[in-house]
């Protein structure tokens, strides 16, 4: 079986390994992507809201795709001697969720009181809970 990541409709060649709550990245969900690219290619096409998927061919049978962009915060990206790079890509905590979505309504000019309220008891009971 061929294992790829697809980028802006762009497949490559990769080995993908997930791990739950990495404790190395804030105990968040990650995927770990090992593919043969420049390290400032990696750093120009993995950012931040990327939309991503795996795709795997088994010879013989139709591709199967399987979107990621859940994994969209991109963390530590690894150059090996091999001349390979990882590429950790990670989900958003629900703390770092509710502070996007408070922003988010901060910048659309406050929105309801109540709703802005719950928002900001639920990011500080997070910040408080991650340390």
């Amino acid at each position: 079986m061929s294992t790829f990541v697809k980028i802006n409709g762009t497949t490559y060649p990769a080995e993908i390994n997930g791990r739950r709550s990495n404790s190395a990245w804030d105990g968040r969900d990650t995927k770990e992507i090992v593919l043969e690219m420049d390290y400032a290619a990696a750093a120009a096409l993995f950012v931040d809201g990327l939309a991503w998927a795996i795709v795997c061919q088994e010879e013989g049978q139709p591709e199967e795709e399987y979107d990621n962009s859940e994994y969209s915060m991109v963390g530590d990206i690894t150059a090996h001697r091999d001349g390979t790079l990882s590429v950790l890509m990670g989900k958003p905590l629900e703390v770092e969720l509710q502070a996007q979505r408070l922003q988010e309504l901060e910048q659309a000019g406050g929105g309801d009181s109540a709703i802005k309220a719950d928002l900001e008891a639920a990011y500080q009971e997070g910040v408080e809970s991650n340390g």
